[in-house]
């Protein structure tokens, strides 16, 4: 015991010592903060907001804007700027520009500030990917099933482009109940229900290859409407790809792997009364099910069944048969180096990893707005049809 109570003061005293004291760069003046994604083929809308320092007092005044204060040239161009105010709230104001983006366009947005430094963005739109072919198998690795999916492009990935994924799993459920009861005819009812859900590649099949793991392959944020958000969310996730992600021309990743994420299930269409033959109706218009009375005293199940309920082998002449489909969908983007950095420093700043561990303060942050705050950087995607996953 005498021994271990030394060891332990001097570990405490080395942890204390190891402590990197830091203060945060003292901000007083309020600045512009611009987010706008420019992708080419869409006609994204921009936000451009008057921003105050969190940490002194608000001064809880609005702003004055207009959308003449933004000068928006695409390609050389100067674009028509409109103001939505539905969408518009206090000093935060979204605009739309006329047109559409194409590849290869420069775009440089100015702001002039009211009480604040004027702000300057630059950013090109890249070329989008072209995807060659997508291949889904049903693989074994390390005793584990899983489908392995591979994208391949018409090039190699070059060394220092980006990409980013959006992957979406669509699962169709059809439902076919046949009922045989006694005082009733006999019907059939088909009902279908589609799940729809973003997830986020997987790189490891079991826990045997949990060695291998990569935090640079897990970077991944919501993307949704022109718009970066910090938490991924529904059909929005988005996972940002390196090119040293790429094998040559050919990503390959699993859908339903170990390190795989699922985001929110939620039902795209529910249709409780597809089809129905025989009987009184059953489903209801508002797509739930209706009461099942048929004939009698309205009460489901009917006078005469035991009071103690069901046999435990189910209801007596319903049957339900179940057929699954899967498929997916997948949208590869090739990002600016704004739109990665940005991204990047995104995903950092929610986990805060090495400030969790005392090691680094949190201030991952990065902008390319000259004289404020925010993003303005390019994107381009190719996407394909809803492919079929292989049959089990």
């Amino acid at each position: 015991m005498s021994r271990k109570v030394p060891f332990l003061v001097s570990l405490a005293l080395l942890a204390a010592s190891c402590e990197i004291p830091f203060e945060l760069d003292s901000v007083s003046e309020p600045a512009l903060y611009v987010h706008y994604i420019v992708e080419a083929g869409a006609s994204n809308g921009f936000v451009v907001a008057y921003a105050e320092p969190s940490f002194g007092t608000l001064s809880g005044q609005q702003y004055p804007f207009s959308p003449s204060d933004v000068t928006l040239t695409v390609g050389g161009k100067t674009a028509s700027l409109s103001e939505d105010p539905d969408a518009s709230s206090w000093n935060s104001h979204v605009l739309s520009a006329g047109g559409v983006p194409s590849p290869g366009s420069e775009v440089r947005l100015q702001v002039k500030g009211r009480g604040c430094p004027d702000v300057l963005a630059v950013t090109t739109v890249p070329e989008p990917p072209v995807i060659k072919s997508v291949d889904i198998s049903l693989v074994e690795v390390d005793s584990s099933t899983v489908n392995r999916i591979s994208i391949r492009l018409d090039r190699p990935a070059g060394r220092n482009e980006h990409y980013a994924l959006m992957a979406v799993r669509r699962v169709t459920t059809i439902y076919e109940t046949t009922m045989t009861l006694p005082g009733m005819p006999d019907s059939v009812q088909t009902d279908t229900v589609v799940y729809q859900n973003g997830f986020s590649p997987g790189y490891v099949a079991s826990l045997a290859d949990i060695n291998s793991l990569d935090l640079d392959d897990y970077l991944s944020v919501g993307y949704s409407g022109g718009f970066i958000s910090a938490t991924p969310m529904g059909t929005g996730v988005m996972t940002l790809l390196s090119a040293e992600r790429f094998s040559s021309d050919t990503y390959t990743f699993y859908a339903d792997a170990f390190d795989s994420s699922l985001y929110y299930d939620f039902i795209a269409g529910y249709d409780a009364s597809e089809e129905y033959t025989g009987g009184e109706e059953y489903g209801q218009d508002d797509g739930t099910a209706g009461d099942g009375s048929y004939d009698g005293d309205g009460l489901w199940p009917d006078d005469g069944w035991p009071d103690d309920g069901w046999p435990d082998d189910g209801w007596p002449g319903v049957t339900t048969e179940m057929t699954t489909s899967v498929e997916y969908r997948f949208s590869l983007y090739r990002l600016s180096d704004e739109f990665y950095n940005y991204a990047k420093a995104q995903y950092l700043s929610r986990f805060d990893m090495l400030a969790n561990f005392g090691v680094s303060p949190p201030n991952f942050t990065y902008t390319n707005v000259s004289g404020g705050l925010g993003v303005v950087a390019g994107i381009a995607a190719a996407s394909t049809d809803w492919i079929p996953g292989p049959q089990e």
